[in-house]
């Protein structure tokens, strides 16, 4: 599971992006609202590359899931 949180109660819509190390998008969620969410990820174990847009800039983090 990937959490999301937010400072001081805000709420807010991003899209979230999946992708496996060698491309492939294994996961994608549109106009999610976020609140302290956690989204269920069924996907195998292993590293990928995570890409949230929100109000038109977007963010790159890394997921280890074991």
């Amino acid at each position: 599971k990937v959490r999301c949180n937010t400072t001081m109660g805000e709420s807010y819509n991003f899209r979230l992006r999946i992708f496996n190390l060698i491309g492939n998008m294994v996961y994608f969620s549109a106009d999610k609202r976020c609140l302290s969410e956690k989204i269920d990820l069924n996907i195998e174990s292993g590293i990928y590359l995570i890409e949230i847009e929100r109000n038109n800039k977007i963010v790159h983090q890394k997921l280890i899931i074991r």
